[in-house]
């Protein structure tokens, strides 16, 4: 289940998770590390939502003590993963955290992640810059937060 890319200048991981053990596999795989990890998914409240079924979480506490990635920009498309909890667990060893504070529409969702990418990838734009060009395309693009 796992796949890694290479898209021109960066590496991209991708995982489809199950269930919260599946989730935390992945996490605590440092073997499986890209320069971009983009948590696709459910949050509530600053916990991802880890089942089908909505009632597996995973919190800052927990992903304490099972995160092992590094130097990567974590980038959470999950409502309400946008905490300083979370914040800190995944900036301890990465280049930054990215996630929204509330919750955002789905379609704000993918053109703040595709607007971020294009500008970091395709353009060359640093973290900040590419953060604040996706950041500002519209009100609900506006509820991502960076912490690095």
């Amino acid at each position: 289940n796992k796949l890694h890319l290479s898209l021109c200048k960066c590496s991209v991981g991708f995982v489809k998770v199950k269930n919260k053990q599946d989730f935390l596999d992945v996490l605590s795989d440092n073997s499986f590390n890209a320069d971009l990890l983009i948590i696709d998914g459910h949050g509530e409240e600053g916990e991802f939502i880890t089942s089908y079924d909505w009632d597996e979480y995973l919190g800052a506490n927990e992903l304490l003590l099972n995160f092992k990635h590094t130097n990567s920009i974590i980038l959470s498309c999950a409502c309400e993963t946008g905490t300083e909890e979370l914040a800190k667990v995944f900036c301890k060893n990465n280049k930054a955290y990215i996630a929204p504070e509330k919750e955002i529409d789905h379609t704000s969702d993918y053109a703040f992640v595709t607007r971020f990418v294009y500008e970091l990838v395709n353009n060359d734009k640093d973290l900040q810059t590419s953060f604040r060009l996706a950041n500002c395309i519209d009100d609900e693009t506006q509820i991502y937060k960076l912490w690095c």
